[in-house]
């Protein structure tokens, strides 16, 4: 059964999923293997998110066990959500070690569906990659989503993944509550 009859503003039903008087969206992130799509500034949600993601339960937040991410190689270095800034919205990771990592097969990810994948590129020793959510001509370290405006001005979350799905970087915020 589906409690709530709510809609979004694209028209999409706002419930929760219950059988058996339990509920199955609670599930899914005590398990880490969802996570929420904020409607509303801190729920029971939200603190479920939170501690399967600190107990690093489930698939969505199992980190990487590679040398890159054991050594704390890749940061989120810069991140522009708004994209009437003057290089409009961006990502930045940078490469904090001494040695290049390969970034083939990572991919990126908003709280929605956007996903972009990186191309076959080695993320050279102390640099970093920038990718613009706008159209453009890749060169060097900057690249091009295509996807126009990826990030909520208001709130939203980022998570890099490398090849097998292993969480690298997240990074969430909400400028009502400045997290």
């Amino acid at each position: 059964m589906v409690q709530g009859n709510e809609t979004d503003i694209y028209g999409r039903l706002l419930g929760n999923v219950c059988v058996q008087g339990k509920s199955i969206n609670k599930k899914i992130l005590e398990q880490g293997l969802g996570h929420y799509y904020s409607y509303e500034e801190i729920n029971e949600f939200d603190e479920l998110q939170k501690k399967a993601m600190k107990e690093k339960k489930g698939c969505l937040w199992k980190e990487s066990q590679q040398k890159y991410f054991l050594d704390k190689c890749i940061s989120l270095s810069g991140f522009e959500f708004n994209q009437d800034t003057f290089m409009g919205e961006f990502v930045e990771f940078s490469n904090n070690c001494n040695y290049s990592i390969d970034l083939n097969g990572f991919y990126l990810k908003d709280e929605a569906t956007n996903l972009y994948f990186f191309p076959a590129i080695q993320l050279k020793e102390k640099s970093f990659v920038r990718v613009f959510s706008a159209k453009g001509i890749e060169r060097g370290n900057e690249f091009y989503w295509g996807n126009g405006n990826t990030w909520n001005n208001d709130k939203d979350q980022l998570f890099l993944r490398n090849k097998n799905g292993e969480l690298i970087v997240y990074y969430n915020y909400n400028n009502k509550t400045n997290n």
